[in-house]
């Protein structure tokens, strides 16, 4: 098409993000929603569970967003063996500050 990967027409998604406008801000809410659970359930598993190993260079071994977002993953996979983890996530999801994390 001539184009390079990096170009794109006028009128596009990119111009309509600078812009303000979302196609979708229903969309953008969960997927903020989403984010957001996800950051307070590895907090809980970072300091209940088990921490985040430390490499040698002194950062984490995995992202909290990673921890988090797998542990969701297979919480809601296996929801029936782990139907104690599901409540807590649900709980940090309804109010985030106010389940003890000890």
């Amino acid at each position: 098409n001539g184009r390079s990967p990096n170009e794109f027409p006028s009128g596009n998604s990119e111009s309509r993000i600078r812009e303000g406008e979302t196609a979708h801000p229903e969309l953008l809410a969960c997927l903020a929603l989403a984010v957001v659970w996800a950051y307070h359930v590895s907090e809980w598993v970072h300091r209940v569970v088990e921490p985040v190993k430390e490499k040698k260079h002194g950062r984490r071994a995995k992202s909290l967003l990673r921890l988090g977002l797998d542990q969701l993953h297979e919480i809601l996979l296996y929801r029936h063996e782990r139907a104690s983890a599901l409540q807590i996530c649900l709980n940090l999801l309804r109010c985030p500050g106010v389940l003890s994390y000890t």
